[in-house]
C-alpha cells in the first residue's frame, strides 16, 4: 500500500491506495474514516476486493495525517474536493461518521455519488461521544488544532455542548447516494458497552423522504459500521459505481 501526498491551497491531504492506483482510468472510490480513527481500519479492505475501481483510503486531517489551516467540516471537504479535481477522474466517496459529513459537503465536478455511514446530522444529539471527546482534551490540553477541531465539528469544549446542525448538507445533496446506520438506537440514553448509532430517527428520515437517496439499517451493529459490516459497504459502493455509469453492471 502506497500514501499519496496531495497538495491543496489548504494544506496537505494523505491519501492510502495501491500502489498503481494513479495510472489508468478506473473510476475513483475514496474512503474518508471517521474522526480518530485506527491507523488501518477496516475500509482499507476495500482495497484489492474492487478491480473496477482505484480505491483510496483518507483519515479525516489531523488524525494519522497533518492538519489543514483551519478544523472545521468545510474546510475538510474542500480540500479534498480539490484533490478529486487533481486526480481528474468520476469518483464515489464513501464517508464515515464526520467523514460522512465531509463527504456531503465536497463540491467537485468529478463527485458521482455517495455512500454515507452514519453521518452525524445533529451534535447535540451525541450523549455516547461527549465523554470520550472530553478526555481527548484533557489528556492534550496544549493541543490548539484538536480543540478547534472538537469545537468546531462537535461542539464539545470540557465545559460546554453546542448543537451543530449539519441537516442542511442532507438537503442539498445532489447525486445519487446510500444511507447507512446502524441498528442499535441512540435513545433512550443508558449505559452502553460500545457505542450505538449516533444518528436519531428524524434525521434518517431525512435520507429517507429523498428519492435519491436509498437507505438501510445495518441490524446487528451501532455506530461502527464499518468495523462490523465492511462487506454490505462494498455492496453499496459497487452498487452506486453501476448506477452511476461507471462500471459494467454485475462486474466481479
Amino acid at each position: 500500500m502506497e500514501k499519496y501526498a496531495f497538495e491543496t491551497p489548504l494544506g496537505d491531504i494523505w491519501l492510502w491506495g495501491e500502489p498503481d492506483a494513479l495510472r489508468g482510468d478506473r473510476p475513483i472510490v475514496l474512503f474518508i474514516n471517521g474522526a480518530f480513527s485506527i491507523p488501518r481500519p477496516r475500509s482499507f479492505d476495500l482495497q484489492g476486493l474492487m478491480p473496477e475501481a482505484a480505491v483510496f483510503n483518507a483519515h479525516l486531517p489531523g488524525n494519522h495525517s497533518p492538519w489543514l489551516v483551519a478544523q472545521s467540516v468545510g474546510v475538510f471537504a474542500a480540500a479534498f474536493s480539490s484533490v478529486l479535481d487533481e486526480l481528474g477522474r468520476p469518483a464515489v466517496v464513501v464517508g464515515a461518521s464526520a467523514g460522512a459529513l465531509v463527504a456531503m459537503a465536497m463540491r467537485s465536478a468529478h463527485l458521482r455519488g455517495l455512500v454515507l455511514v452514519e453521518p452525524i446530522l445533529r451534535t447535540g444529539k451525541l450523549w455516547p461521544l461527549v465523554p470520550s471527546l472530553r478526555e481527548r482534551l484533557a489528556e492534550q490540553p496544549d493541543d490548539a488544532a484538536l480543540r478547534a477541531f472538537i469545537w468546531a465539528v462537535f461542539g464539545v469544549s470540557e465545559t460546554a455542548l453546542e448543537d451543530r446542525d449539519y441537516r442542511d448538507l442532507a438537503a442539498k445533496l445532489s447525486v445519487p447516494s446510500w444511507a447507512v446506520f446502524g441498528g442499535e438506537p441512540l435513545y433512550p440514553e443508558r449505559p452502553v458497552e460500545r457505542l450505538p448509532s449516533l444518528v436519531d430517527e428524524p434525521e434518517r428520515d431525512l435520507f429517507r423522504n429523498r428519492a435519491d437517496v436509498r437507505t438501510e439499517v445495518i441490524a446487528t451493529v451501532g455506530h461502527n459500521v464499518p468495523g462490523y459490516a465492511i462487506n454490505f459497504l462494498r455492496g453499496h459502493t459497487r452498487d452506486l459505481l453501476a448506477r452511476c455509469g461507471l462500471t459494467r453492471e454485475g462486474s466481479a
